[in-house]
């Protein structure tokens, strides 16, 4: 095995998600209808090996959890608190490093750390 090609998020609106997501620096990498009900949407975010697929499916939203790493937690914290994204819990300080915590419009936890 080489990596994690992809992990699921599930969402109650991909468009919504796919938005919020783009907001945050990830980037569209596949979108594909394959019939009426079904779509094939992931977000990676830059330089990142594995990405997301956005899975629209109301009665599993809000379940999902992942740990996003970030060199400067400081400067990313400022970015996208400036875009309107709001935090759960500001960046301190954890045993493995700083943390904050986040959720989609969906209620799935990001948990962005600034490993030690």
């Amino acid at each position: 095995m080489n990596y994690i090609g992809f992990v699921t998020v599930y969402v109650t609106d991909q468009d919504r998600a796919l938005a919020f997501y783009e907001t945050i620096g990830f980037q569209k990498t596949s979108d594909r209808r394959f019939d009426d009900e079904y779509r094939w949407l992931t977000v990676t975010p830059p330089g990142a090996q594995t990405g997301i697929t956005l899975q629209q499916d109301a009665s599993r939203a809000g379940t999902c959890s992942f740990v996003y790493t970030t060199d400067d937690i400081g400067a990313l914290y400022d970015q996208w608190s400036e875009k309107g994204i709001s935090f759960t819990e500001p960046p301190a300080p954890q045993m493995w490093g700083i943390q904050a915590l986040l959720n989609d419009p969906d209620g799935n936890d990001i948990v962005v750390v600034q490993p030690q």
